[in-house]
């Protein structure tokens, strides 16, 4: 994917008609954000609570979803909770990791997973 494509994606996200992209919730959209049952391919999807498992369900989608569950997630939770609760995330795939410090304007020191990956040593190169 290109720059310019990926900037033109967040940028469809940060809409100014969408208040929720700082702030959090917005009241206006459904109770539920409308992701994709195999992201959550071993729980029960109808017992996830979106706010008790917040942290479950941003990581999963993140690593797992696609683009639909992530807006759908960056809708329903905004960048402040979004941020708050990936940088705590022991895994995350390379290209996410790159994507979201681009999207939520961090460096991959501000990840626990980064600094986790900079902490295991490599194996022998033979």
């Amino acid at each position: 994917m290109s720059k310019n494509r990926l900037k033109m994606l967040i940028h469809d996200i940060n809409k100014p008609e969408s208040s929720i992209v700082e702030t959090g919730r917005d009241l206006s959209l459904p109770l539920k954000p409308n992701l994709s049952k195999r992201v959550f391919w071993d729980v029960n999807f109808n017992d996830l609570d979106y706010e008790k498992d917040r942290f479950f369900i941003i990581e999963r989608v993140m690593n797992y979803g696609l683009w639909d569950d992530f807006v759908e997630v960056a809708r329903f939770y905004g960048k402040n909770i979004i941020r708050q609760e990936i940088v705590q995330s022991a895994y995350l795939k390379k290209d996410v990791l790159n994507f979201l410090c681009l999207y939520l304007n961090l460096k991959p020191a501000q990840f626990k997973c980064y600094k986790r990956r900079q902490l295991t040593e490599a194996h022998w190169n033979y």
